[in-house]
């Protein structure tokens, strides 16, 4: 899909039902990914999951997202890509706002040791 799909599907107006959630801040989903062409497909998954999703609570989103952690500041963080990169996000189930605060390598795969160019 071009890039230009998901900033306009960020413009459509929000749904007025309770179980639309608002993203803020989804221009860094689409800056990543353009870095990281390998990462669009599941940034655009959780985009469109994440705006629809009926979560009310965390055991409910870990629930649905096994590998989510909550960090000691109280963000989620999501794996994408195998563990490769890492959507770190504030969730407020009660206003049903997403704050995507951040999009990076994934700190056990920036751990991991460097592999060379035969491996």
């Amino acid at each position: 899909m071009p890039a230009t799909h998901l900033t306009a599907a960020i413009r459509t107006p929000p749904r007025t039902d309770s179980l639309c959630m608002r993203i803020h801040r989804p221009g860094l989903l689409q800056a990543f990914w353009m870095q990281h062409p390998d990462a669009e497909a599941s940034l655009r998954a959780w985009f469109h999951e994440a705006k629809n999703a009926p979560w009310v609570s965390l055991p409910e989103l870990n629930a649905r997202h096994p590998g989510s952690v909550v960090l000691q500041d109280g963000s989620v963080m999501f794996d994408l890509c195998d563990r490769k990169y890492a959507l770190t996000v504030r969730i407020d189930l009660t206003a049903r706002i997403i704050l995507v605060r951040e999009i990076a390598l994934h700190p056990d795969h920036a751990r991991s040791p460097r592999r060379g160019p035969d491996a």
